[in-house]
Order: C-alpha cells, then sequence, then structure tokens
C-alpha cells in the first residue's frame, strides 16, 4: 500500500470501529470507495477520503448522531478536495463541512458550491472568516430582517493578522470575487503615467448571507 503520509494504520483502526457508519455515509457509492466489506483501501488518495469521511462519522457519533446518506453530487466534492487539504485548520473544517452533509439533524440545507468556496480558500482567508464572524467590528453590525450583518475594517484585519494594506486589499477581492463578503470601496486615485486612475480601496466589508450559512456548515 503506498502509505506516503503513514495514514493507512491510523485509518484501518479507525474503520474496524465505526465501519457500518461509515458505509451508511457513502450508501450506493461505497463500492467506488472502499471496496466490499474487509477489503483494504490500496491508494493513497482513497486512504485519504477515507480519514475524512472517519472524522466526520466520529464527530457525529460523538454526539450520539448516526450518519445519513449523503448525495454524491455533494459527497464527491468535499472527498475530491478535502483528501487533498494538508493544513490542519482545513482539514477540520472539511471534516465539519461533510459532518454537516451527513448529519440528519442539520438545519442547514447543503449545496455544491460549500464545497467548491472551501476548496478555494487559503488556511489565512478561512481564519479571517472565521475572526470576522466572531470579532467584527460592533458599531458595524446592522440587523436585517433574517440575519445580523457582521463587518469589519481593513484597518482592523491588518492589526490582527499583520497584514500590509495591500494584501487586506488582495484578501478582501478574493473573498468578495467568492461572493463571501460585500465589500464597501472608495475610490483613491493612483497616478500612472501622469494621469490618475480610480482604483478600489476596501475600508470595510461584511459577511454575505451565503458565508454566514457556509461557515454554519463548516462548524461543530
Amino acid at each position: 500500500m503506498n502509505d506516503v503520509l503513514g495514514v493507512s494504520q491510523t485509518v484501518d483502526h479507525a474503520l474496524k470501529i465505526l465501519r457500518e457508519p461509515v458505509e451508511r455515509l457513502f450508501g450506493a457509492a461505497w463500492n467506488e470507495i472502499g471496496g466490499a466489506l474487509g477489503d483494504r483501501v490500496r491508494h493513497w488518495r482513497d486512504m485519504r477520503r477515507l480519514e475524512l469521511a472517519l472524522a466526520a462519522v466520529a464527530k457525529l457519533r460523538a454526539k450520539g448522531i448516526d450518519p445519513q446518506t449523503v448525495e454524491p453530487s455533494i459527497l464527491f466534492p468535499i472527498l475530491d478536495a478535502g483528501s487533498l487539504a494538508t493544513d490542519a485548520f482545513l482539514k477540520e473544517k472539511w471534516a465539519k463541512l461533510l459532518a454537516t452533509a451527513a448529519n440528519p439533524r442539520a438545519e442547514i440545507d447543503m449545496t455544491p458550491s460549500f464545497a467548491e468556496i472551501l476548496k478555494q480558500l487559503t488556511p489565512l482567508e478561512a481564519r479571517i472568516l472565521d475572526w470576522v464572524e466572531k470579532s467584527g467590528d460592533p458599531e458595524a453590525h446592522q440587523q436585517s430582517e433574517t440575519f445580523v450583518v457582521v463587518a469589519v475594517s481593513l484597518s482592523a484585519l491588518q492589526r490582527e493578522f499583520s497584514l500590509s494594506a495591500y494584501d487586506a486589499d488582495v484578501i478582501a477581492s478574493n473573498l468578495a470575487r467568492l461572493g463571501l463578503v460585500d465589500t464597501m470601496a472608495s475610490a483613491v486615485n493612483n497616478v500612472a503615467a501622469g494621469e490618475p486612475v480610480p482604483q478600489p480601496s476596501y475600508r470595510r466589508f461584511a459577511l454575505t448571507p451565503i458565508a454566514v450559512r457556509f461557515m454554519g456548515a463548516c462548524k461543530d
């Protein structure tokens, strides 16, 4: 067995304990990744997928919840992208996302877009989103009919994560591209070739409804 990261023994041991709920999570798709019960998984990528599935099942079982079968359109994007994660913080996010998808009591409607969003986040961006949700500027909170809009200033972001103004703007623009934040930008003038060129300068940004739902799906 290709055991590049040494995960096979851990997965094999956990699978002996949680084989039945893991098989339930996969449903008919089990044969695509694990083979028949008792078979050993022979490829590193499959082992990493199983490691992720086991982490998600363990989270549910710790709450006394048996996992439900996850739709393939949601299951496999999570497993494929999550199996490539190496950062511990992101690996935990993937496990929580899969646990939510497999939780029959979850109140969040899962969509395939959540896996695509998480796939495109850097570890720093994921940490920033958590920080925004937990520590947004109190004076910037606005109550809508359905949720609280949490906003932060770019200066606070720079201080918290020791970022340059440019790096903070890059992160804000990427999160905006993913639809996770609404940016409140003011135009500033850069002089290039003797002419003022308007450039966006993100002074404050707020989590969008899809960001709030996505982050809820990545929580315990």
